[in-house]
């Protein structure tokens, strides 16, 4: 119960996400956020920021792919729609009344495993900086396409704001999974950061056509740009072959 004068208060009380990664780098990511709404900003519903956009070294928008296949509250099927956020597309639900609610977003993305001359590895941020709350508890387990031994894998993770080493954390590992648990709870813009590492051959890297047509469909300026450049390269031949003498009888 509140005390007289207290204000509202609501809360985030568990996000558990569970991170399946298929031998082609596809990633299917299933997530269970808890919250406890007590007519708040929470009251205008789940706000999920996906924040996988990026800059290139060109400049380019670096977006991976993301395909939305569930959205559920309290295990009844929700309306929910995306919307842009600070760091690339967010999902958005609707008005919540007081009390708690389950959300289970469920989503396809691909383009996040980094590939290293040694090994590779899974990074995956669990911040949810649009949130104006703090989260008591994060959890994850990211679960491998092969039954990689235990002594093979690497788990880490970074506590605290964005660029933050904290180490509040446990983690554990069994043969082809890693599980993580935060031991503080966060306050707003505050989350924690995971990283996988396993041997490589585990997960193939995307072929250079799939990489290139996801590249294409997030920057329609650099298709612009090559067609630009293939009809001024066919227009510069032209005219040349046309100024060009034939050859001699």
């Amino acid at each position: 119960m509140l005390a007289a004068g207290a204000q509202a208060a609501d809360r985030v009380v568990d996000w558990h996400s569970t991170i399946r990664i298929g031998a082609d780098g596809m990633l299917t990511v299933t997530e269970r956020i808890a919250l406890e709404v007590d007519g708040g900003e929470l009251s205008r519903g789940l706000r999920r920021e996906m924040a996988f956009e990026h800059r290139d070294r060109f400049g380019g928008r670096a977006t991976v792919p993301l395909e939305v296949l569930a959205v559920t509250r309290d295990g009844a099927p929700e309306p929910w729609a995306l919307e842009g956020g600070m760091h690339g597309e967010r999902i958005a639900t609707g008005a919540l009344e007081r009390g708690r609610h389950t959300y289970e977003l469920q989503y396809r993305t691909a383009l996040q495993v980094g590939h290293f001359a040694d090994h590779d590895e899974l990074y995956w941020p669990l911040r949810a900086e649009e949130w104006p709350i703090g989260v008591e508890h994060i959890s994850a387990e990211v679960l491998l396409p092969q039954p990689v031994a235990a002594s093979e894998l690497r788990a880490e993770a970074y506590t605290g704001a964005r660029g933050a080493r904290g180490r509040n954390y446990q983690s554990m590992m069994r043969d082809g999974a890693v599980g993580f648990s935060s031991t503080v709870a966060f306050p707003p813009q505050q989350g924690m950061s995971i990283v996988v590492g396993f041997p490589k051959g585990v997960v193939e890297p995307p072929p250079l056509w799939k990489r290139a047509g996801w590249y294409l469909s997030r920057n329609p300026q650099t298709l612009a740009g090559f067609a630009m450049l293939a009809v001024l390269g066919g227009f510069l031949y032209r005219r040349k072959a046309r100024r060009e003498p034939g050859p001699s009888a």
